[in-house]
């Protein structure tokens, strides 16, 4: 649903280039323990830089104006970089296992990531404008001054790490050749900011 802001017009100047970069290298290892068991070890190193560049349009020193019918200046929320470095590693066990109850197909696994964001993010700090009328400024007229100005502040440059770690088991049962049963279960956990304290996410799963 849009709003009556929405469908403001935006202007050149308010415009942004995105340049984006991914890099990726990974290793795999498979190692076959016998005629029944086999152990896959993989691992990522992958880097993302994101720029929301402003400097070809209006600059980072460009403050937003907010009118009516109108959007001038930059957005308030650009320019935008953001590094992002994730270490990777899981590893897969698997095993057949035949005996007088089936045959069993059984996983057993590991994945754990280690991410490291690098952000420049200077909200606002080039301030906005908001004005209640599309006339031009004119110092001799009050009905034209800005109705609000608000400014952000700080420090830009915010370094934030976020693990994750996951751990699972499942079993891929037969029986008998007409009937399969499926069972497993996982379990996630994020250490990131504001969510570091959620232990407690399981998932069963059942087929």
């Amino acid at each position: 649903r849009f709003t009556e802001a929405d469908l403001r017009l935006g202007v050149a100047e308010r415009a942004h280039d995105l340049f984006r970069n991914d890099q990726d290298l990974g290793i795999i290892d498979t190692h076959v323990l016998g005629s029944n068991a086999v152990n896959e070890l993989r691992a990522l190193f992958g880097r993302r830089f994101v720029d929301l560049n402003v400097d070809a349009h209006c600059g980072i020193t460009c403050a937003t104006e907010d009118r009516p019918s109108i959007k001038l200046g930059k957005s308030f929320n650009l320019p935008q970089k953001r590094t992002e470095d994730r270490w990777q590693f899981a590893d897969t066990f698997t095993r057949s296992v035949s005996n007088r109850t089936g045959q069993h197909m059984v996983k057993a696994g590991i994945d754990v990531s280690f991410i490291h964001d690098a952000n420049f993010f200077p909200l606002n700090f080039a301030g906005t404008f908001t004005f209640d009328t599309d006339q031009p400024f004119n110092a001799d007229d009050k009905a034209t001054y800005p109705t609000k100005f608000t400014q952000g502040g700080g420090l830009p440059d915010v370094d934030i790490d976020d693990n994750m770690y996951a751990v699972f088991l499942q079993d891929q049962w037969r029986p008998s050749s007409r009937l399969t049963i499926n069972a497993g279960l996982r379990w996630d956990y994020e250490d990131g900011p504001g969510i570091s304290q959620d232990h407690d996410n399981v998932a069963p799963r059942l087929g």
